[in-house]
């Protein structure tokens, strides 16, 4: 009886199953042109169940619902929805998405619809921009949204590309929802060395991985609160989705070659230009004709180079050729995702290999990522994410180099610059030749200096929902642990730091950030016309920085770094640790009343160790409004318009970067002011006192405010937004000098405001869009002014600066033209220098007041922050080819030409030419007349000026052709080896527009001889193959 039972329940239970179990064929096509769209997702909605459309468009799903409904959604497509109703043949025809108003946009701990989003935030498309030659997720977003500047800071194999928001640099940077470092460990290389490696941005994180990247510019920031005061950044990266597996191979082969750089004088035009400078230097300092009243004469002395010389120049050195060479890139991905009902996976991997401009500069990264989901019940889903890299880095020398110990010497680079071309590599005996103090180029090449960097980022979260559609809960844990080794070697056979010396140093470092979060989601259905999504959570950060080093010299070659215990000269053994905390309370609600009016409340409480009992908490409040009034009934008759928003919101955030260590009293061991007594049996060690208790040091915080709309017109073929901005920052935190018989000499302080506030407009078009052929564009442009509101205390300023001038002003003498022999000379040019500069082949410089007098009521400022910053990017598609354009501007910012003044500057006193660049033959001289730049009469440095003249400010106007992108993309009939294949050109800078002379506008440096010899910006050519399997 017992065992009729059990098979009488089996049979009833197949027999219900059997009833219930649907199979469902289909077939999905594009809308416009009626081809099939491969890699379509389709999905039961509400749960798991799903697979993707084959290389016809074809699919079939198996399902127990009859009364479900599939989800049809592809990238470019607006998603579909269709009931099942019994059907088992249900074929999709997905219309293309210009801008869907359902498009998901990811805030802080969520994601919110376009339509309803209530703060200022732009979204970038990662498979919208060409991946061919770029190492680093910074490099994608070039130009590609409203507000966001990106700064090239070096050209060199994983330099650093700096993002700033509306003006604020080091944005908070957050993937899959944990705290991401945005400068990359690099060590030092100990007193010895060199600290001309400049490198940064997102580069552990493989582009290719990366499905979107959200930018928080206002109050949205504030639900980040300490950090957040810059913005945020919200990088989402790719995971599985369920279906049949899915094989993705993108590799590409790129040449680099360097843009237009500086060009060295010929051994001729060398010797005779040494000749006549010296000449005109001893003419105009001797206050001779036509310099001044005195006959001239010649000594013999003056002329170092002889006419025979001149007539037979020896053979011409390419310093640069030898130097400088053509780069190349490698560059290859391959990803494979799928997976079922209980478990969706993503894995890929990357290799990539950069062969720099510079010799001895060079990149090899190796990047993995592996990302599993399990469905553990229909409540709970458990996922977690590995992304692993390893760096290895062959550091170039470029310009001048700076260490800890000071001057350290030319780079390679600069020091192919500064050779006069008339040297050979070696002399007779088979030496490096040496020019004045600097260091044999080619002898600079074979310095040894590399880098390896490590990193594992871990990322596991579980999520419940433990009331369906109404009440969720996270926890979700980040470790992100970075390790660094640099080891530098300078062998005895090169003339560095003035001396020869073989020396090295090895420096370590490590970084381990933990992340852990917990948050609740509250989403009750109140009813259709209220709907509201509460959210709370805590989150604590720990971040611990640990390195050590040592540096050696006097050992032997052969030796190198194997053996520095044995070198006879120890420099430098040093070690440091240091340990960040974060504790943080936040929440947020979002209320929708009618699906036409939107508020947004956040607050954050944040607390770190920085500071003291009193000061360690602060709160960070925002608030956000949204109307949108195309779903108001007088907006009804304008069919047109799919969308029409006005939003605003204030909110505050914080900052404490600039406090490197806690607030308060620390003292340190003086290890190179030992004492040894009784014979070295005793050593004494001082301790120093390096900082001291600051009871009152408190936050720096920002007030956001934004007024914006949101726009979408003719089913949205014309979309966008535009915004209106103003941050106040107070109590910035700074360094205030201390009295002098302080054993300090700076201590952290608050004080001072500044303003910044400005405007952007962000636009997307469809032009044209038919069957064959369609035309899009993105535009965006932004302007912003970044200027004091309030000094600090005790700044010191000259009498020219203004209160609230912009915080990156220059301050210059303004100069038109130069003197030449005959013109009239105004008063107020006798009064600089005591008449130096009343001389032909001095500029000529502006008496602004007319009081015939050059002070510092004369001197101009400009802003070196530019006042637009614009985007343009086309993209065509002719049946299977494509086309893409992108075009990147900045305009209205002026500065120092560095590298140019270098170029140009003539050491006439010790009787040596500095400017071995051609760019030294613009210098007036007695038959140069019409030169443009100062002669050797004129020597800015001696003259006294409280300010630089602007001689050397230019602007830094510029239009780039980021890339221009031609693609082939071939589609089988029949799958039987690949779904698809596209072979993509790729050209990055082909062209630039520009006044800004001899090295590229983009590249930042700090100093004339940090700027002298920047790396080289390159134009490269991609040829690159993806195909999907």
């Amino acid at each position: 009886m017992r065992k009729i039972l059990i098979v009488s329940l089996l049979l009833g239970s197949l027999i219900k199953l059997s009833a219930q179990v649907v199979t469902v064929t289909g077939r999905v096509t594009d809308a416009t042109t009626g081809e099939p769209v491969v890699g379509a997702s389709i999905v039961v909605e509400n749960t798991t169940t799903g697979v993707i459309s084959d290389a016809d468009g074809k699919f079939s799903l198996r399902t127990d619902k009859s009364d479900a409904v599939l989800v049809c959604s592809f990238v470019g497509y607006a998603t579909q929805r269709q009931p099942i109703s019994g059907r088992t043949q249900i074929d999709f025809t997905l219309e293309p998405e210009v801008k869907s108003l359902d498009e998901v946009v990811v805030i802080g701990y969520g994601t919110v619809t376009r339509q309803n989003i209530t703060t200022s935030v732009a979204k970038v498309k990662t498979d919208e921009v060409p991946k061919a030659a770029n190492n680093s997720v910074n490099q994608l977003l070039f130009g590609r949204a409203a507000g966001l500047k990106t700064t090239q800071q070096s050209a060199e194999p994983g330099g650093r590309i700096d993002l700033s928001i509306r003006g604020r640099g080091n944005p908070l940077v957050i993937i899959d929802g944990v705290a991401y470092p945005s400068d990359e460990l690099n060590p030092s290389s100990g007193v010895v060395s060199i600290n001309n490696v400049n490198r940064g941005g997102i580069t552990n994180i493989n582009p290719e991985d990366i499905e979107s990247i959200e930018i928080l510019k206002d109050a949205s920031a504030s639900i980040y609160g300490i950090g957040a005061a810059n913005g945020v950044v919200l990088i989402t990266t790719k995971k599985g989705k369920a279906g049949s597996i899915n094989v993705t191979y993108d590799g590409s082969r790129s040449l680099v070659d360097n843009m237009p750089y500086i060009e060295p004088l010929s051994p001729v035009e060398y010797m005779t230009l040494y000749n006549e400078f010296n000449k005109e230097f001893y003419w105009a300092s001797r206050n001779m004709k036509p310099f001044g009243s005195l006959e001239p004469r010649i000594p013999r002395s003056i002329f170092l180079y002889s006419d025979s010389a001149i007539a037979n120049p020896p053979q011409a050195t390419d310093w640069l050729g030898m130097v400088l060479r053509q780069g190349s890139v490698d560059n290859h991905n391959i990803n494979v995702s799928g997976g079922n009902e209980r478990i969706v996976y993503y894995a890929s991997g990357n290799y990539f290999r950069q062969v720099g401009t510079i010799q001895n500069s060079d990149l090899t990264r190796y990047l993995g990522k592996l990302d599993l989901t399990l469905f553990l019940s229909k409540s709970i889903k458990f996922n977690a994410a590995m992304n692993a890299s390893r760096s290895e880095y062959t550091n170039g020398m470029s310009g001048y180099q700076l260490a800890g110990s000071g001057s350290q010497g030319y780079g390679a680079l600069q020091a192919a610059i500064a050779y006069p071309t008339l040297l050979p590599v070696k002399d007779v005996d088979g030496n490096y030749t040496r020019f004045q103090l600097i260091g044999n180029p080619v002898s600079l090449l074979t310095i040894k200096d590399k880098t390896q960097q490590s990193s594992l980022f871990i990322n596991t979260s579980v999520d419940v929902e433990i009331i369906p559609k109404t009440l969720s809960a996270r926890l979700l844990y980040g470790n992100n642990y970075e390790t660094a080794v640099r080891d530098f070697f300078v062998p005895s056979t090169v003339f560095y730091h003035q001396l020869f010396q073989a020396r090295g140093a090895i420096d370590n470092s490590q970084r381990q950030t933990h992340t852990l979060s917990a948050t609740t989601t509250f989403t009750p259905k109140i009813s259709d016309n209220l709907q509201l999504d509460v959210l709370a959570g805590y989150e604590q950060n720990t971040t611990e920085y640990l390195s050590n080093g040592l540096s050696a010299s006097g050992m032997l070659d052969a030796m190198a770094n194997y053996s520095m215990g044995a070198a006879p000269n120890r420099d430098q053994l040093s070690s440091s640790k240091s340990v960040n905390k974060k504790r943080s309370y936040f929440t947020r609600a979002n209320v929708n009343i009618l699906d036409r009016y939107l508020l947004t409340l956040t607050y954050r409480y944040d607390g770190i160790d920085k500071f003291f009992p009193d000061n360690k908490y602060a709160s960070f409040p925002s608030a956000a409004l949204g109307w949108k009034v195309s779903k108001e009934s007088f907006m009804q008759n304008f069919t047109f318009i799919d969308l029409l928003k006005i939003r605003a919101s204030i909110g505050i955030t914080g900052d404490a970067s600039n406090v490197i260590n806690a607030a308060y009293g620390i003292f340190s061991p003086g290890v190179r002011e030992q004492a040894y007594f009784d014979n070295g049996a005793t050593v004494y060690t001082p301790y120093y006192l390096t900082s001291i208790d600051l009871p009152n040091l408190q936050w720096q915080k920002t007030l956001n405010t934004n007024v914006g709309i949101d726009f979408g017109f003719f089913r949205n073929r014309i979309s966008g937004s535009f915004d209106l901005f103003r941050d106040r920052i107070t109590n910035l935190l700074n360094s205030k000098t201390t009295p002098q018989l302080s054993m300090l000499t700076t201590i952290y302080a608050n004080g001072g405001q500044q303003i910044r506030q400005g405007w952007e407009l962000s636009l997307k078009t469809v032009n044209v869009s038919t069957k064959n052929f369609q035309w899009d564009m993105i535009f965006n442009v932004s302007h912003y002014l970044f200027r004091w509101e309030e000094r600090y205390s005790n700044m010191g300023l000259q009498s020219y600066v203004g209160e609230k001038d912009p915080v990156n002003a220059i301050y210059v003498f303004p100069t038109k033209g130069i003197i030449k022999i005959g013109d009239s000379i105004p008063a107020s040019q006798y009064t600089i220098g005591n008449g130096l500069a009343a001389k032909p082949g001095c500029p000529l410089f502006v008496d602004c007041n007319g009081d015939d007098s050059i002070n510092n009521a004369d001197v101009v400022m400009y802003n070196t922050d530019p006042d637009l910053i614009i985007g343009l990017g086309s993209n065509f598609r002719y049946k299977n080819f494509d086309l893409g354009i992108f075009f990147y501007s900045q305009l209205g910012a002026k500065d120092f030409n560095n590298a140019y003044a270098w170029a140009n500057a003539k050491n006439f006193g010790s009787g040596n030419l500095n400017g071995t660049t051609s760019s030294i033959k613009d210098a007036w001289r007695i038959d140069n007349p019409n030169g443009t730049l100062p002669g050797a009469s004129y020597d800015e440095e001696s003259m006294g000026l409280t300010a630089r003249s602007d001689v050397f400010v230019q602007s830094k106007d510029f239009i780039r052709c980021r890339n221009i992108t031609l693609g082939y993309t071939y589609k089988p009939t029949v799958k039987k080896y690949f779904s698809s294949l596209r072979i993509y050109a790729d050209v990055q800078n082909p062209f630039i527009i520009t006044d800004f002379k001899i090295i590229d506008p983009e590249i930042q440096y700090i100093s004339v001889k940090g700027g002298s010899a920047p790396y080289p910006m390159a134009r490269t050519y991609s040829l690159g193959l993806t195909v999907n399997f």
